[in-house]
């Protein structure tokens, strides 16, 4: 059978790599590369985060800070079909709250991006992107009595 591979890139900058096998014929694959391109020419890229998007303050238990912001660390772009309703979810799934000490880069969700044009969501993790140190004995045992009598949303604290 007849085959290829090429690189198309539609009027909307979206950049696709294509490989086609078992043809019939050489006149088969032509017609599948022309159909194809045809077909991709519906996509477009669409920007549905922000690189540094706030997403939360995460209460921080033992630590030296009372909450850690988690910000998203880069730009997402999703695939779009112009025949298609556009509309896309962003689902956010963390962890409520944190036991210190915590590092720079510790996986702490994800972020679920639907769209009506695939079945599958794109799912990118939430790192934390910074460091929180231990507390004295005697913070981290008055955030224990406080978590145990008022939960997690009393445990932010502004003072040290």
């Amino acid at each position: 059978g007849y085959g290829c591979i090429f690189y198309y890139k539609n009027p909307d900058s979206c950049a696709f790599l294509c490989v086609f096998s078992e043809a019939a014929s050489r006149q088969n694959v032509e017609r599948d590369i022309k159909l194809t391109k045809k077909w991709l020419d519906q996509f477009y890229l669409y920007k549905v985060s922000q690189r540094k998007e706030f997403v939360a303050n995460i209460p921080v238990l033992y630590g030296k800070d009372g909450s850690i912001p988690i910000v998203l660390d880069r730009n997402q772009f999703v695939l779009i079909s112009k025949h298609c309703d556009n509309n896309v979810t962003k689902t956010f799934k963390y962890r409520t709250i944190l036991a210190a000490p915590i590092g720079v880069g510790e996986s702490i969700g994800c972020v679920f991006y639907r769209t009506s044009t695939f079945q599958k969501p794109i799912i990118r993790k939430i790192t934390t992107s910074t460091t929180i140190q231990k507390t004295n004995k005697i913070q981290i045992l008055c955030d224990s009595i406080m978590y145990l009598i008022f939960g997690a949303r009393m445990v932010s604290r502004s003072c040290a």
